[in-house]
C-alpha cells in the first residue's frame, strides 16, 4: 500500500513538473523545489514513525503486556521503510508487469516477518561479534 501511494504521488509530481516546464514556471525554482522535497520527506518520515510507534505491538506470552517500539526505534524503522519504498520505485520501473499492490505486499511481508522476530527479541549478529 505504501509503495502504491509513493508511486501515485511520484507520478503526480512528475506530471506537475512537466506541466510547469511547458508553461515556464520552473525558472529559478531549483532551490525552492529542493526545500519542498526535503520538507515533504521529513513530514513522511514523521508520519511513518508515528504509525510504527503506535501500530506495531508485540503481545508476548499470554497475559503479558504488549511491547511497543520506542521513539528512536520507530524512527529507525521509518527510515528503513521509506528508503525501501523509494528504492522499490526504481525496481518497479524495471519490472513493469508487477503491480504496485503486489510490490507493496511483498515488501510488507518481508518487513513484517522480520519485525515480528525483532520484537520477539531475536537479533542477528555477525559471527565473532557475540
Amino acid at each position: 500500500m505504501f509503495v502504491a501511494c509513493v508511486r501515485r504521488e511520484s507520478e503526480r509530481l512528475v506530471a506537475a513538473l512537466r506541466e510547469a516546464a511547458h508553461t515556464g514556471d520552473t525558472l529559478d525554482l531549483g532551490g525552492a523545489v529542493a526545500v519542498e522535497v526535503t520538507r515533504s520527506r521529513a513530514s513522511i518520515m514523521t508520519e511513518v514513525a508515528r504509525l510504527v510507534r503506535d501500530g506495531i505491538a508485540l503481545v508476548g506470552e499470554p497475559g503479558a503486556p504488549a511491547t511497543r517500539l520506542g521513539g528512536e526505534d520507530a524512527e529507525f524503522v521509518a527510515h528503513a521503510l521509506v528508503g525501501a519504498a523509494d528504492s522499490l520505485t526504481d525496481w518497479m520501473e524495471r519490472h513493469p508487469r508487477r503491480s504496485a499492490e503486489d510490490t507493496a505486499l511483498r515488501m510488507m511481508n518481508m518487513v513484517w516477518i522480520g519485525m515480528r522476530q525483532v520484537l520477539g527479541g531475536e537479533v542477528w549478529t555477525p559471527p565473532g561479534r557475540r
